[in-house]
């Protein structure tokens, strides 16, 4: 019997761990097998993304999002202008509403994002695609963005905005 359970033990060693190291060390992104991957993750695969990449004319800057779309940050690679990145607690109605976009204010007036997306579109995250929480609702950020930015292109309701002064290097 334990004969039997050790010439189990070396037969799955010798063929079970062989084959999984292999995958191990061929798919590590790491060691130069595998890059192909990542050069894929690196390109935005949404139409959004690839208009948010081309309105930074390849310049590094800080990408804002208003509404809820994580994936625009993560596709372009472009750092979250705010220390709030989601906006979804300034519609919560509670007594925090008034912290939450005095803080996102401060933070667009006290560094501007290169890019200012909108992403509260019947396209995006459903709980926000509603026209009241476009930007527009919350009268200081409709007047900052209306000062500082110029509307680039809008997809599919997404609207993407350049800030119009110069930028320094982020």
């Amino acid at each position: 019997k334990n004969l039997a359970t050790l010439l189990a033990t070396v037969l799955f060693l010798a063929s079970v761990l062989p084959v999984a190291t292999f995958r191990v060390i061929h798919c590590n992104p790491w060691n130069g097998a595998a890059k192909s991957w990542w050069e894929e993750l690196r390109h935005p695969t949404s139409k959004v993304g690839q208009a948010i990449l081309a309105a930074t004319e390849g310049k590094n800057g800080t990408l804002c999002v208003w509404g809820y779309n994580p994936d625009y940050h993560t596709e372009t690679l472009l750092r979250p202008a705010t220390r709030m990145s989601i906006v979804t607690p300034q519609f919560n109605g509670n007594s925090l509403q008034g912290f939450f976009r005095e803080t996102f204010l401060a933070d667009l007036q006290t560094s501007p994002p290169l890019i200012f997306v909108d992403a509260t579109a019947p396209s995006q995250f459903p709980a926000l695609n509603d026209p009241k929480y476009r930007h527009e609702s919350v009268p200081e950020i409709a007047e900052f963005i209306a000062s500082h930015y110029g509307l680039i292109t809008e997809i599919d309701g997404v609207r993407i905005y350049r800030n119009l002064a110069p930028q320094k290097n982020q």
